[in-house]
């Protein structure tokens, strides 16, 4: 059987990146998605999966999180067909610079910079 090329779609719970994983799905890529909300994204991957006859694989992940952020590049590291990363997750600040605090800021960092270079 011959191999397909493999998408990770960072933030495919909704919007702009579930788009992206039904594009390349219909495409014919296996995938790797992720987002935090852990039925909505078994659903995506099972609808996409039945739908375009390709591999999904749901990473139930919050990006910020050291722990989840490991186990997101264990799995893409053992992903030998990953070709393409979809970095989709991430979130604007609310307030201005001081006022939205280290930990968010912190967040925005992991999220946006550190997550799609791990």
């Amino acid at each position: 059987m011959e191999k397909r090329d493999t998408a990770l779609i960072a933030g495919a719970s909704s919007g702009i990146g579930r788009a992206y994983a039904a594009e390349f799905a219909r495409r014919g890529y296996d995938l790797i998605i992720t987002g935090r909300g852990k039925d909505l994204l078994r659903n995506i991957a099972a609808e996409l999966a039945a739908r375009h006859s390709v591999k999904v694989n749901a990473v139930i992940a919050e990006l910020s999180n050291d722990r989840d952020l490991e186990a997101l590049s264990r799995k893409a590291g053992k992903t030998k067909s990953l070709t393409v990363l979809v970095n989709n997750a991430g979130f604007g600040a609310m307030r201005d610079f001081l006022g939205e605090g280290y930990a968010a800021q912190e967040a925005l960092l992991k999220i946006h910079s550190l997550a799609p270079v791990k």
